[in-house]
């Protein structure tokens, strides 16, 4: 063992799209005046897209997020595949 070094276990979100394992939260007990750093896998043909616009630490307990289609209207955007 390294002195001073702490070993946590990481958890990995997964569902039909990918994956998203948080490595460092700055509401980790260890770290100060830190953002987030996180692996985010896509699978293969996934589109997926949110916007941050908080100022907290996301607490998956006490989630604030929703979802909505990502064929709806409220979106504008096209997602018809084109080659070139």
């Amino acid at each position: 063992m390294i002195q001073g070094v702490e070993i946590t276990r990481l958890t990995t979100h997964a569902d039909e799209r990918g994956s998203l394992t948080e490595l460092i939260r700055r509401d980790d007990p260890f770290f100060e005046q830190f953002g987030q750093c996180h692996v985010s896998i896509g699978y293969p043909g996934v589109i997926r897209g949110s916007k941050n616009i908080g100022v907290e630490p996301y607490d998956p307990a006490d989630s604030d997020e929703y979802r909505i289609s990502f064929d709806s209207p409220d979106i504008p955007y096209s997602w018809d595949i084109s080659v070139h």
